[in-house]
């Protein structure tokens, strides 16, 4: 270095013998002084230089300083991994819900909060989307700083680097705890209500007004014992069923739903069961309008009420057949 700028001297000296005596004379003219001049100048360059290089990092660290206590001030948590499955970065979300500090935490401590009922499936899938490098999608329970557990959602995406190489792992873990409640409880309700009923024996049956298309639920076919027969679903087919001297009122009941699909109606009448018999069935039904294609459905049911109209029968029997024999009685 020191012989580069001593040969870069030499060069410049041997020009400056080379300018008019007069201006060589003026003190600031001289080798010596112009070579102080430039190293001057030079040394408030490098100066400059410095303090813009120290300006621009005390920037960097303020962005990032920003970002990350905005990222802290999230309600939900943002993580970051390597490809090594080390943990980078935990956001400040994870130390309020779960107690622990997120500066100090590692992979260890995220897999420990998690429920130990769905850790498993939890590391599987995990381990399964850093080795095909897809984003990935779970829930699962954590344990929070009381002890308790809350369900959350947590997806993750890779990042690819200049060289379309994966560098690391982002994702978010989201409190989903009252949306999952929600969804515990609708379907505990489908459940009890698929209890009641076919605990009730109704089966569901649509009618679709525009094509006369038919639907039938599985209960409503076995009230008719066609569970194991396959069947058209149309109109003609559950016309084909109904007793004779039933067929009647139903088709009377159906061309005023025609002329006027409005409200809620019922009937009762019999159907044919496969072993040949009839059963009673009361036929509760609404009529719809489904928004999205402005058609017009009925949607009912069938409801078996053939015991209780077999008890009637009977009972009128019974009461008849007293009436003959105190008719018969002497007086």
């Amino acid at each position: 270095m020191s012989y580069t700028i001593a040969r870069y001297r030499l060069w410049f000296c041997y020009g400056c013998l080379l300018l008019p005596r007069p201006l060589m004379a003026h003190p600031l003219i001289t080798p010596a002084g112009i070579i102080s001049f430039l190293e001057s100048i030079a040394l408030i360059v490098i100066g400059i230089g410095i303090a813009l290089l120290f300006l621009r990092k005390r920037q960097q660290r303020n962005r990032e300083r920003d970002f990350s206590q905005r990222l802290d001030a999230l309600p939900h948590i943002v993580w970051r991994t390597n490809t090594k499955n080390g943990l980078l970065n935990l956001s400040g979300a994870f130390g309020r819900l779960t107690g622990k500090s997120p500066a100090s935490a590692d992979i260890n401590d995220w897999i420990d909060v998690i429920h130990p009922d769905d850790r498993q499936q939890a590391q599987q899938l995990w381990g399964d989307a850093m080795e095909r490098g897809r984003p990935f999608l779970t829930d699962f329970r954590m344990r929070m700083a009381d002890g308790s557990y809350r369900h959350f959602e947590s997806q993750g995406i890779p990042i690819v680097d200049g060289k379309d190489e994966i560098s690391e792992w982002i994702g978010t873990i989201i409190d989903i705890h009252e949306r999952k409640l929600g969804e515990i409880a609708l379907r505990e309700k489908d459940a009890n209500l698929r209890l009641a009923v076919e605990g009730a024996n109704i089966g569901f049956w649509s009618w679709n007004i525009h094509d006369n298309s038919m639907r039938f639920s599985e209960q409503w076919q076995q009230q008719l014992g066609l569970t194991q027969r396959s069947f058209p679903h149309t109109a003609e087919f559950f016309q084909f069923l109904i007793h004779p001297d039933d067929l009647g009122s139903v088709l009377a009941l159906k061309k005023k739903i025609e002329k006027n699909p409005r409200g809620h109606h019922s009937i009762e009448y019999r159907l044919r069961h496969a072993d040949g018999n009839y059963r009673w069935m009361l036929s509760p039904a609404t009529v719809i309008e489904t928004p999205q294609d402005q058609t017009m459905s009925v949607i009912g049911a069938n409801i078996d009420i053939s015991d209780r109209k077999d008890s009637g029968q009977k009972t009128v029997i019974s009461e008849r057949r007293r009436s003959d024999i105190a008719f018969q009685m002497p007086g």
